[in-house]
C-alpha cells in the first residue's frame, strides 16, 4: 500500500461564501479503538497532537469548520484528555471566528505510524482509522458511514443567511443539543475505605476499588434517562449518591444508547458504608470521565468529597484516613487543595516517606482531579511521574534524610515541582531537605493527633456498658496503648499552653480507665456479674471521654463533618 500522506481537502467549493456554524462531535462514537491500534501511548498522543494541527489550519466556512469537528474528533477519540483539543473545541464551539493557523510538515514517527496502521497486519480498528484519514485526506470520493452519529452532517454547519442591513433577524427556536451515545464500558477507581475503631486498636484503611459500568438492558427504552443503581453495601444511604449523580449529570443531553449507571464494590466484605462521602465524590469522577470520554487509571487512589460547585473538600475523618493509609509503592493519591496546609505535619511526625509512598496530587476541582486520574495523563503529569519513579528507585536502601541530604535527589525533585506545581509529594519532600521543616506541630495538627490517640477508647467503653461482666485487664490494656499514642505526641506542640491543655485532657481520661478497672475488681462477684451496676460505673468516663472528644473538635474546627462519638 503506498505510504499515505494526510491534510485538508478543498471540498464543496460553492458553500465557501455561506455562515459557518461550528456543531461539536460526539464524543464516544469513534469508530475506532485508541487500546487496539498497534501503537503506543506516546505514538497516540502524537498523532492526536498532528490532528489538532489540521484542524487549527482550517478556515471559516461551513465545508472547512465541519473538517476541523472531524479533525478534533480524531485528536480526542487517539488522545481524550489532550488539552489543546479541548480548549480549540472551546473556542469553535463559542461560534467565534477561528484565525486558521499555518500548517506544519507532520513529524517523522507520526508519518511512520499512519503509514504503519495503513497495513492490513495492523487489523480491522486500524482500518477503520485509515479509512477516516482517507476521508479528511480527499483520497475517498465520498466519506464512509463511520462519520455518522460522531460528526454532524455538512447541512447543520451552515449557519442562518445573514439579513441585509438595516433588516432585524427573524426569531427562531434554538436547535435543541442532539443526545450524546457512546458505546458500553466500564472504568474503576480505588478510594480508601476506613472501618471503624474496634476494641483492639485503631481502624483499618482499605483501599478499595469502586467500580462503575455505564449500559442498557434488554427492554430499556432508548434515550431514556439514567438509571443510577449504587452498591448495595450503600444500604440506606443509596439516595446519596443518586442525588449526587444526578445533580452532576443534570442538564446534559441525555444518553442515546445506555441508560443505566451501575456501582460496584468488591465484596471482600458484607459491613455496609456508613459513610458514603468519599465514595459518592469518586462516583462523580467516574461518571465525569464516561461523559467526557476520558478513561481513568484503575490504580489512582482518590480521597475528598465533591460540592455543588464542583470544588474538591475534605471528607470526614480525613487526617485519619491519611495517617493510617498503607505504603502504595508510588502510586497517584488524589486529594483536595484544601490538604495542603495538613500535609507538613507528616514530616513533623517523621512521616516524610509517605511521600515516597503516594505519589501526592493536589486538585482543586473535580475538572482537575480527572485530569490527574487519566490513564492517559497530560505530558505535564507523565513527565513528573517518570521523575518522581526515578527518584524513588534512586533512594534504594539509603534512609530518606541522608538521601534528600544529596544535591541530585532534591534537584529532581524541585524539577518536578516546577513542571507541576500540584506535586505534593515533590514539594514535600523539597522541604524535608532543608533546614526549615517543622519540628512543631500547630494547634489543629496537634489537637488532630491528640484525638486519633483517644478514638479507640470509645469502642472499648461501649462494649463495658452493655455486657453482662467486664475483664479489669481489658481497660487496662485500652488504657496502656492510650498512653502509648499519646507519648511520642506530647512534645510536638508549638504552645505549651495547647500541651497543657490539649493532652493532659486526653491522659486524664485514658487514666481514668485504669481507675475503672480498679473500682470493678473491688467489686463482689454478685457486684461484677451485674450489668446495672458496671454501667453506672462506666457511664461517667464514657461521658468524660465523649467530652474531650468534642473540645479536641472544637480545637481541630470540623465540628461540621466530624462524626461525634454517641450520647451514653
Amino acid at each position: 500500500m503506498k505510504a499515505m500522506k494526510w491534510g485538508l481537502a478543498l471540498g464543496w467549493l460553492p458553500l465557501l461564501a455561506a455562515q459557518a456554524a461550528f456543531v461539536a462531535p460526539q464524543e464516544g462514537e469513534a469508530p475506532f479503538r485508541r487500546d487496539r491500534l498497534p501503537i503506543d501511548g506516546a505514538t497516540l498522543r502524537d498523532l492526536s497532537k498532528e490532528c489538532v494541527q489540521q484542524a487549527e489550519s482550517a478556515g471559516n466556512a461551513p465545508a472547512d469548520q465541519r473538517r476541523a469537528a472531524q479533525w478534533l474528533a480524531m485528536a480526542l477519540a487517539l488522545d481524550p484528555a489532550n488539552r489543546s483539543a479541548r480548549d480549540l473545541l472551546a473556542r469553535l464551539s463559542s461560534q467565534d471566528e477561528v484565525e486558521p493557523a499555518t500548517l506544519h510538515p507532520m513529524a517523522r514517527t507520526a508519518q511512520l505510524a499512519v503509514n504503519w496502521l495503513a497495513q492490513p497486519e495492523a487489523g480491522e480498528d486500524a482500518a477503520r482509522f485509515t479509512r477516516c484519514l482517507e476521508d479528511l485526506s480527499g483520497a475517498n470520493e465520498t466519506e464512509n458511514g463511520a462519520w455518522q452519529g460522531w460528526v454532524a452532517p455538512l447541512e447543520e454547519f451552515i449557519g442562518p443567511e445573514e439579513p441585509p442591513p438595516g433588516q432585524p433577524e427573524e426569531a427562531g427556536e434554538k436547535n435543541a443539543p442532539e443526545a450524546i451515545s457512546f458505546s458500553v464500558r466500564s472504568d474503576s477507581i480505588r478510594v480508601p475505605y476506613r472501618e471503624n475503631e474496634t476494641a483492639s486498636g485503631s481502624a483499618r484503611v482499605i483501599p478499595t476499588e469502586f467500580t462503575l459500568t455505564a449500559y442498557r438492558e434488554k427492554g430499556d427504552e432508548p434515550g431514556a434517562d439514567w438509571r443510577i443503581e449504587p452498591p448495595d453495601h450503600f444500604s440506606d444511604k443509596s439516595r446519596s449518591l443518586q442525588l449526587q449523580v444526578k445533580k452532576r449529570i443534570s442538564g446534559r443531553p441525555k444518553p442515546a444508547k445506555l441508560t443505566r449507571l451501575k456501582f460496584d464494590l468488591p465484596r471482600w466484605s458484607k459491613k455496609t458504608v456508613a459513610e458514603p462521602a468519599q465514595f459518592n465524590a469518586a462516583a462523580e469522577l467516574l461518571v465525569e470521565g464516561v461523559y467526557r470520554g476520558v478513561e481513568l487509571d484503575p490504580e489512582v487512589l482518590f480521597l475528598a468529597t465533591v460540592g455543588s460547585d464542583g470544588k474538591l473538600g475534605l471528607p470526614p475523618l480525613f487526617w485519619e484516613t491519611l495517617r493510617t493509609l498503607e505504603p502504595d509503592e508510588g502510586r497517584r493519591l488524589i486529594l483536595p487543595s484544601g490538604a495542603e496546609d495538613l500535609l507538613p505535619s507528616m514530616i513533623t511526625l517523621d512521616r516524610s516517606e509517605f511521600f515516597l509512598e503516594h505519589q501526592v496530587l493536589l486538585a482543586d476541582t473535580l475538572d482537575q482531579a480527572l485530569q490527574w486520574a487519566s490513564l492517559e495523563p497530560l505530558p505535564e503529569v507523565a513527565e513528573a511521574g517518570q521523575l518522581f519513579d526515578e527518584v524513588r528507585k534512586a533512594k534504594g536502601t539509603r534512609s530518606l534524610g541522608s538521601f534528600l541530604a544529596m544535591p541530585g535527589p532534591r534537584q529532581r525533585l524541585a524539577r518536578i515541582a516546577e513542571i507541576l506545581p500540584e506535586h505534593a509529594s515533590a514539594r514535600m519532600l523539597v522541604l524535608r531537605g532543608t533546614s526549615q521543616w517543622p519540628r512543631r506541630l500547630p494547634r489543629e495538627m496537634y489537637a488532630r493527633e491528640i484525638r486519633s490517640a483517644l478514638l479507640p477508647l470509645g469502642p472499648v467503653l461501649l462494649q463495658a456498658a452493655g455486657a453482662e461482666s467486664v475483664d479489669p485487664s481489658m481497660l487496662l490494656e485500652a488504657d496502656s496503648q492510650c498512653r502509648q499514642r499519646l507519648a511520642p505526641v506530647e512534645n510536638l506542640s508549638e504552645r505549651v499552653d495547647a500541651r497543657d491543655e490539649l493532652h493532659n485532657l486526653a491522659f486524664n481520661v485514658s487514666k481514668s480507665l485504669g481507675n475503672l478497672a480498679g473500682q470493678i475488681r473491688r467489686l463482689d462477684r454478685d457486684y461484677q456479674t451485674s450489668t446495672h451496676r458496671i454501667q453506672l460505673l462506666v457511664t461517667p468516663v464514657y461521658r468524660d471521654f465523649r467530652e474531650a472528644v468534642m473540645r479536641l473538635t472544637d480545637a481541630v474546627g470540623d465540628a461540621s463533618t466530624f462524626p461525634a462519638p454517641r450520647k451514653p
